[in-house]
């Protein structure tokens, strides 16, 4: 997909050098397919090091979505490091003397732990071999058992240093003030995904996952495809889950049209590799996707455009109109849900009265008569 995009921005940037290029994706697996090093709360560990993945810095741009009530460590404008570097005191929660012994990895002699090899790497051991084998876990198991490869890994029992290591989710929000440590114990009250309460609910101010994944650095984390459309000059945004339609002017509408018109076509005039590419040709050209009936795709994607506009002016506090300051705070209070939408859109098809968008005025001109 990055490199149909680069092939797509070459033409634009050709093409129209004066404007600015917009690419509008929906949601998939391929389009949110994540960048490397980006930031992730859901891949972070509690405490420094393990199978965590190595996470890029980040900048803390201001207070508000980035720094907690607590005491920090870090302000405005300072980029935090996701990994331990030498010149760090090391985590927090151990003493000064606990942290010089934990610096470094320590090998313990006389003792060893076994594991077994992931799918990957037997994979990667069978194909060095020259055996591509396809299945389950067991099936690879069984092959590389019977060519003689080891499907267990030994290894020396080492207990990890932090220096060098990812931080933690932890470490990570104490920095940032989101951990209450007012005596040494305190940070024993977060857990990763939250203590409960009397009534079994969770409490998410204790939840580690939950206190990260809302800051705006990783809220915001761009894409694979955001990030490298900014490299290229070119911004890239994605559409609702529920409404993919909304991207491209009514570009889904577009492609349902076609496939409508390539259904109705006769099945003799489809068989063959030439008659094929001329159906297909058929059902993308003027005649059949015409200028009104792309007018009418794009204004129809636009009802959805502005339903979540006005829907999310509403959570903001933002929108004045008929509706009581009580149903504005329980709107805000609520996520933007597709039944929502469909409501709004239904509103905004029904005839406008001047009661409705301008009540104020209405009202005032009455009580002058």
């Amino acid at each position: 997909m990055v490199l149909q995009l680069e092939d797509c921005v070459d033409c634009c940037t050709v093409l129209y050098p004066e404007h600015d290029v917009l690419f509008m994706l929906d949601h998939s697996c391929g389009h949110d397919r994540q960048r490397q090093g980006g930031l992730n709360a859901e891949n972070m560990n509690k405490s420094f090091g393990g199978n965590q993945p190595k996470m890029r810095d980040t900048t803390i741009q201001q207070e508000q979505g980035f720094l907690g009530p607590y005491l920090r460590q870090l302000q405005p404008g300072d980029v935090q490091k996701m990994a331990f570097e030498n010149t760090d005191a090391g985590p927090f929660w151990m003493s000064h003397d606990e942290r010089e012994k934990r610096r470094h990895d320590i090998i313990i002699e006389g003792q060893f732990t076994k594991r077994k090899l992931t799918k990957k790497e037997l994979s990667d051991k069978l194909l060095s071999t020259g055996l591509t084998v396809k299945g389950k876990l067991k099936d690879l198991q069984r092959a590389a058992s019977n060519i003689g490869l080891p499907i267990e890994e030994t290894k020396q029992k080492v207990i990890e240093g932090w220096e060098g290591k990812p931080k933690g989710l932890l470490q990570i929000l104490w920095e940032r003030g989101w951990i209450d440590n007012s005596d040494n114990k305190a940070y024993l009250n977060y857990t990763v995904t939250g203590r409960q309460n009397a009534f079994n609910l969770i409490q998410q101010e204790t939840s580690l996952k939950h206190l990260m994944s809302t800051c705006t650095d990783f809220e915001e984390e761009e894409t694979m495809l955001q990030s490298m459309g900014t490299l290229m000059g070119v911004a890239i945004d994605r559409s609702p889950k529920c409404h993919c339609e909304i991207a491209g002017e009514g570009i889904e509408y577009t492609w349902a049209c076609a496939k409508n018109h390539y259904r109705g076509i006769l099945l003799d005039k489809k068989r063959g590799k030439e008659n094929f590419v001329k159906s297909v040709r058929e059902c993308l050209s003027k005649y059949v996707l015409t200028r009104e009936r792309v007018q009418k795709f794009a204004r129809r994607a636009r009802h959805y455009i502005v339903g979540y506009h006005v829907l999310w002016q509403i959570k903001q506090g933002n929108f004045h109109g008929t509706d009581t300051e009580e149903q504005h705070e329980n709107n805000s209070s609520q996520a933007i849900l597709p039944t929502k939408l469909e409501q709004m859109v239904k509103k905004f098809k029904t005839h406008r009265c001047a009661m409705d968008f301008d009540h104020s005025f209405c009202k005032a001109i009455y009580k002058e008569e």
